[in-house]
């Protein structure tokens, strides 16, 4: 999903916050990163492009926020990123309205 809006002379483009989680059962890795295109991030890590995210193939798209500046979504990436519980990320994906694509 490449975001853009185009209004009058100018374009904007907005930011993906997005968590995705491996599908190996064993390792329980979750992965949360921000980008313009989501599709093409989400196939970068799947297809072992990331040294950081390539042993724990197939990652899935768990949730996603679309924000209108690059610097709202390091923001909050890195907010979720010092969260150290899974109910706290749950709990902040809620509170920040996240969309929910899978409820892992």
């Amino acid at each position: 999903m490449l975001h853009k809006s185009i209004q009058g002379d100018q374009v904007s483009f907005f930011y993906d916050l997005f968590r995705l989680h491996s599908s190996i059962k064993k390792n329980q890795r979750y992965y949360y990163g921000q980008t313009q295109n989501l599709v093409r991030r989400l196939d970068y890590h799947n297809t072992g492009k990331s040294v950081y995210t390539r042993n724990f193939i197939p990652w899935i798209l768990v949730a996603y926020l679309t924000g209108e500046t690059r610097s709202e979504a390091v923001r909050y990436e890195k907010m979720l990123k010092n969260l150290h519980s899974k109910s706290k990320v749950f709990a902040f994906i809620a509170r920040h309205n996240f969309i929910i694509t899978d409820k892992n």
